[in-house]
């Protein structure tokens, strides 16, 4: 019982810092310097609505469909590329989505 207080208590941390970085109106204030700093920002994004998906799949008894949004927010990760280098290899080499 003492486990599941703390993740609370710790989910619950997470999200006021989470909701720190947006203002009221849902907007970040922070201005993004360069294509790494959003790269890392939406990654990580991806990555923790995937985290939290597979969370609640795992403390699900019944079928759902969280696994489903899983893969696509994955698919979606996988398709943003890790930087400027990856998006000129995949133009040099032909592979940039019209």
């Amino acid at each position: 019982m003492q486990a599941n207080e703390q993740d609370k208590n710790q989910l619950k941390e997470f999200k006021e810092e989470w909701l720190k970085a947006f203002t009221q109106e849902g907007e970040r204030p922070v201005k993004f310097t360069g294509y790494m700093d959003l790269f890392c920002s939406v990654k990580a994004i991806l990555n923790a609505c995937k985290d939290t998906l597979l969370a609640i799949e795992s403390n699900s008894s019944n079928e759902s469909n969280y696994i489903d949004l899983y893969n696509l927010i994955d698919l979606a990760d996988k398709l943003i590329p890790y930087g400027d280098f990856e998006v000129l290899e995949k133009i040099k080499f032909g592979k940039a989505i019209n």
